[in-house]
């Protein structure tokens, strides 16, 4: 049976009213049971919204009538971003099972923690992926796996189908359609309870597993979906999918590809040349990615213009940027060579994820990630003190770390209610470990970074991403982290890591001691002495996680 976290500072959430998307995850895929369109691309594969729907019925039927599992059963997903990602996760939660998508680039060790934390009864997933983790867990056969408690299922990339699908046919030899397979096996579904656990990358120790309910999800997807207002293209959109689905940024941009019956074409692992070929190729109209993944396709796009094409993307309309910060360079960079506004949104996976974005009738505000969405309330609170920051309408605020609350914040985390405990007041508040303030027209703005990434110089707090953001615009720098270094008489230093652009590094008269005084004089001039790094240090490629955000804390252990 599910296993629901019981502790006094989860908010007891009552279901709202959704009024712009279905009031069911499964409910998404409905519109679907008919058409005859294109609805999931990949590089061997075109599904249609029918035939889509059909192996979602029949993935369904066949995990009812093979696998022992109950309602509420925890069920791992290990795919690429793949077709076959969504087949299963649609049929997990017609039969109300529980998804745990896998970090495909977590260490074995990573995923066995998630495996048994979870506790998964069934895996999920592609042929290639599948005996990479089995073989590194030192489950090479099938005693082993049962001795783990483990059922596999396996989805074989090179057939794009799953195995005995065609045997689950004979239980129903006189179905007049697979709608009604779906009737008749589909179950009941809670709107607060327990849909989806999503482990974190665990870079702050080992994975936390977030509790995520239909609630959860589809309360910030109606949110997002209205914040975006586009509605009325419903059926005109083409997304291109190259974000980690196992993540919960990919995962949402995903289900609102599903609302607005837009096909998805999917790179199964980030690589800008085929990011590229299938702009170009398949018309595609909305692109979500991170900021480095921005930065490569920049660089396709320059490439493209010099091999004699005026507009690289033509029918690239919507670009939506999350899960790190984006330098105002890039951004300007983007505009301009894209013809396309790209906007900065922010959230964390405890909220489902998104909590602010920029707005397509305004356009990007450099340095905001835009207004909060509906049906949430953020506050500011003074981290020193704990008193609210007073946030006045047409004033900008001071800073505090942000807090939220609302009917997308998570239930907890799973079989953690220490950590639970620390992030989630007993009335509901997240604390998101994030430094912010609002501007004058109430855009959020991410001023600070991480409370836990403050450096302690001489006794002073000393926050990295206003630095960050500073030698970001220098066109030689292609990513920058600011970390602590130890220093035996101020305490901790300010050290910036530095990753070059790809110009810069074929460059072969580069003087880094020139470079190292110009991004000094950069953040003299634009912020202030005392915040100049004390050190500069050049990697040829800063460590980043699978969305593409630097990882700090790896960095801080490289450095001496």
């Amino acid at each position: 049976m599910m296993t629901l976290l019981t502790s006094a500072v989860v908010p007891s959430i009552q279901p709202i009213e959704l009024t712009h998307v279905p009031s069911t995850l499964f409910g998404l895929i409905q519109p679907f049971t008919h058409s005859n369109q294109d609805l999931l691309i990949n590089d061997s594969l075109r599904l249609t919204g029918k035939q889509f729907y059909e192996q979602v019925a029949r993935l369904a039927l066949l995990m009812q009538s093979r696998f022992a599992l109950e309602k509420g059963d925890k069920v791992a997903l290990l795919f690429w971003n793949q077709p076959e990602f969504f087949v299963t996760f649609f049929a997990l939660r017609a039969l109300g099972l529980v998804a745990v998508p896998i970090n495909v680039l977590m260490s074995p060790e990573d995923v066995g923690y998630v495996l048994k934390h979870s506790g998964a009864k069934t895996l999920i997933g592609c042929e290639e992926l599948m005996l990479q983790v089995l073989n590194g867990l030192g489950l090479d056969d099938s005693s082993k796996v049962k001795a783990a408690g483990l059922s596999i299922l396996v989805s074989n990339v090179k057939e794009n189908t799953f195995p005995c699908m065609e045997e689950a046919l004979a239980f129903l030899p006189e179905t007049p359609s697979w709608k009604a397979v779906i009737d008749l096996i589909q179950v009941p579904v809670s709107p607060t309870e327990l849909a989806l656990l999503i482990y974190t990358s665990g870079t702050t120790g080992v994975p936390k597993g977030v509790m995520l309910s239909e609630q959860n999800l589809l309360s910030n997807l109606d949110a997002f979906s209205h914040a975006l207002g586009l509605e009325e293209t419903i059926g005109n959109q083409k997304f291109l999918l190259g974000l980690p689905l196992f993540h919960s940024y990919g995962l949402i941009c995903s289900l609102y590809a599903f609302h607005l019956q837009a096909p998805m074409v999917f790179v199964p692992k980030f690589n800008p040349k085929k990011l590229v070929l299938a702009l170009q190729k398949e018309e595609i109209t909305f692109l979500p990615l991170v900021p480095t993944m921005f930065t490569l396709l920049l660089t396709a796009a320059k490439r493209a213009i010099e091999a004699g094409q005026t507009t690289p993307f033509p029918s690239l309309k919507y670009c939506i940027s999350g899960g790190a910060a984006l330098p105002e360079i890039l951004l300007n960079q983007l505009n301009a060579l894209l013809g396309v506004t790209v906007l900065e949104g922010y959230g964390l996976t405890e909220t489902s994820p998104v909590i602010a974005v920029n707005l397509p009738k305004n356009g990007a505000v450099v340095n905001t990630v835009g207004p909060v969405l509906p049906n949430i309330d953020v506050r500011l609170v003074n981290p020193e003190n704990g008193d609210i920051v007073p946030v006045t309408q047409g004033q900008a605020s001071g800073e505090g770390e942000i807090q939220v609350k609302g009917p997308n914040v998570m239930l907890g985390y799973f079989q953690n209610p220490t950590e639970t405990q620390l992030v989630l007041s007993p009335d509901g508040w997240f604390k998101t470990g994030d430094l912010g303030k609002f501007d004058a027209k109430g855009n959020l703005c991410i001023s600070g970074g991480r409370l836990k990434d403050l450096i302690i110089r001489a006794g002073e707090n000393i926050a990295p991403l206003p630095i960050e953001r500073v030698l970001g615009q220098h066109l030689s720098v292609a990513a920058v982290a600011v970390i602590p270094r130890k220093h035996e008489k101020l305490g901790e230093a300010i050290h910036a890591c530095l990753e070059l652009s790809e110009d810069v590094q074929k460059q072969m008269d580069f003087s880094a001691e020139a470079l190292f005084k110009e991004l000094s004089d950069l953040v003299r001039t634009q912020l202030t002495p005392t915040l100049v790094p004390d050190s500069f240090e050049v990697h040829e490629s800063l460590p980043k996680n699978p969305t593409g955000k630097v990882m700090k804390k790896k960095l801080i252990e490289l450095t001496v």
